[in-house]
């Protein structure tokens, strides 16, 4: 058995030169491609056209996981999949991921991210590169789908010898012009994944459109994976007063966003849920075991982000695996990917989340600090509070810090501590129009959703409704309410607004289970109604993703449910699965 030092040491040998190889592959299609997507300074790419070629040049999934790893994966998720679905009927509205699809689809890598940030979590090296790929399924005579599921391989970036910061491995990402040749093999450090595991679509009014994601991670020896504890991320029996002691010794390292729980509290398997972000308490990790009145002692004045006992526990919670992912994410995941086809049906528009958008910024921000040799800003709060339409807000006094711009309110809409910046009135396409409050319960179905009468600015729909906005509701998926409209023209542009063609209630039942092909069992169901539109630089508000739709410019979508696309849930067409 090897010692911590020594399996260190082994994976800086591996993977020393795996900056280089990838900036150098990089950098070979910047020279060939006109005008690629790389975003924010090289911090992110996601052209699929480079991403592409970049596996075609070493970074296939077969190449950098491999066979013997994939396999460990798989049984993992089998035991997990047979844990979760333990004693479920056949008739359970919760659908469940086939462990199958591992083996019958393929991996294709979705992005490109240079981690330099988490340097800070580190000191003893660069960050990392992380390669992240996504789950793909071909069935006959059928366009590919992807599927919900994402592993995301991390590489570390060592420091170069001698060196006490990171400024020349900065240096090397943001110029593109110092690389080096390619010396070893590619050999990723640890392995996490993240995958939808049940969805429960809603049909009835006392349900939300829901859905469960198991998060894990591994260590990588040779071609062996063991499984490893959770960035952050408590065990559940952790013992409250160790985890209350730790923090209380780490709160300036938590106020900067750069504290790491110890290995020996972390827990192993993590399961999120969607939608509602951080309102629902499986996301919380940290409050299941302290509360805010156990951190009210602690000595928060001259923090400069977590001032409160519950702003400080919220940036706990955000630290988790389960915390981050299901903040200002798309069903479950920050990086989904840009498509790899010009289809508008069952296709993202924008394929990363709001929250990653975000966090692009300050790691541009970060970066330039880590060229000129210095530290950077604290890492903001994941949730990346700014006062603008759709951004979290306060509803409580010791979260008023988060507070919503002038002609906006803070809206109630998940009856909880945190709402959401919007309009005094829903008079908007995609406007919130519904209150909604949840109240645990075991059955099958979920919590029991509770909704309000919609604003009378956007009053429910009749069947004679043909013209003015109404409220598409909660109950089917519209997390929240939707204020719309009807419209005629698919991809039409009205203001901030776009007209897309929407599926009525009830076509899962007949569309999913049937030998038809969905795209024409859906022509009897799509309703055009008016949303917001959205790109990359304007994202939807949190529960929502961006859609590609007929007619509307490249990079333009519709703001839409993500459980609207199909490649976001586990339970589809039955051609596609």
């Amino acid at each position: 058995m090897r010692s911590a030092e020594a399996k260190r040491s082994w994976r800086l040998n591996a993977v020393g030169a795996t900056v280089a190889v990838v900036s150098m592959l990089i950098a070979g299609f910047l020279l060939v491609r006109s005008k690629p997507r790389i975003r924010a300074e090289s911090l992110f790419v996601e052209d699929a056209r480079i991403l592409a070629e970049l596996e075609a040049r070493g970074l296939s999934f077969q190449q950098v996981v491999g066979p013997d790893r994939l396999e460990q994966i798989v049984r993992t998720v089998e035991r997990d999949m047979t844990e979760i679905t333990k004693g479920q009927p056949p008739s359970s509205p919760r659908r469940p991921f086939k462990p199958e699809w591992l083996t019958r689809g393929r991996f294709e890598l979705v992005g490109v991210v240079n981690r330099l940030d988490r340097r800070h979590f580190d000191p003893s090296a660069c960050g990392e590169v992380r390669l992240v790929y996504r789950l793909a399924l071909e069935n006959p005579n059928r366009p590919a789908t992807r599927l919900p599921m994402t592993v995301n391989v991390r590489i570390p970036q060592p420091k170069p010898d001698g060196a006490t910061e990171c400024k020349k491995i900065a240096q090397r990402w943001v110029g593109k012009d110092e690389l080096l040749s390619l010396v070893g093999k590619l050999a990723p450090a640890e392995i996490e994944i993240n995958y939808q595991s049940i969805h429960v679509p809603a049909y009835r009014k006392d349900m939300d459109d829901s859905a469960e994601y198991v998060l894990r991670a591994f260590e990588v020896e040779g071609r062996a994976l063991h499984e490893e504890g959770l960035f952050n991320t408590p065990s559940p029996d952790v013992d409250k007063r160790t985890l209350l002691t730790w923090v209380s010794e780490h709160l300036r390292e938590i106020d900067d966003g750069s504290a790491v729980l110890p290995k020996a509290l972390l827990a192993r398997r993590s399961v999120s849920v969607s939608p509602r972000g951080l309102t629902r308490p499986e996301n919380r990790p940290y409050s299941a075991i302290v509360s805010a009145r156990d951190l009210a002692e602690l000595p928060l004045d001259e923090l400069r982000l977590v001032r409160t006992p519950e702003l400080l526990l919220r940036r706990l919670d955000e630290s988790t695996c389960a915390g981050c992912h299901q903040t200002r994410g798309v069903a479950g995941f920050h990086l989904l990917g840009a498509e790899r086809n010009t289809a508008t049906f069952n296709a993202l528009a924008v394929g990363h989340s709001p929250h990653f958008d975000a966090e692009l910024r300050w790691r541009t921000a970060d970066l330039a600090s880590a060229a000129r040799g210095e530290h950077g800003e604290p890492r903001p709060f994941a949730a990346h509070p700014d006062g603008e339409l759709g951004s979290v807000c306060g509803l409580v006094p010791a979260l008023s810090s988060w507070s919503c711009r002038d002609g906006l309110v803070c809206r109630d809409i998940h009856r909880a501590d945190l709402g959401v910046c919007a309009r005094p009135h829903a008079v908007e396409p995609s406007d919130p129009c519904e209150d909604v409050s949840l109240a645990p319960n075991a059955r099958a179905e979920g919590p029991t959703v509770t909704a309000s009468a919609p604003d009378t600015s956007c009053p429910a729909p009749t069947p004679g409704t043909r013209s003015g906005p109404f409220c598409a509701p909660n109950w089917l998926g519209f997390t929240g309410g939707v204020c719309t409209e009807r419209c005629t023209k698919v991809g039409e542009r009205r203001g901030n607004a776009i007209c897309a063609p929407l599926p009525a209630a009830g076509y899962e039942a007949e569309c999913f289970n049937s030998k038809q092909p969905v795209e024409a069992c859906l022509r009897n169901h799509l309703i055009p109604v008016f949303v917001a539109s959205c790109d990359g630089g304007h994202p939807c508000r949190a529960d929502y993703g961006c859609a590609r739709i007929p007619g509307a410019p490249d990079g333009v979508g519709a703001c839409v449910p993500p459980y609207f696309i199909f490649q976001a849930r586990v339970d589809g067409p039955l051609l596609d699965r």
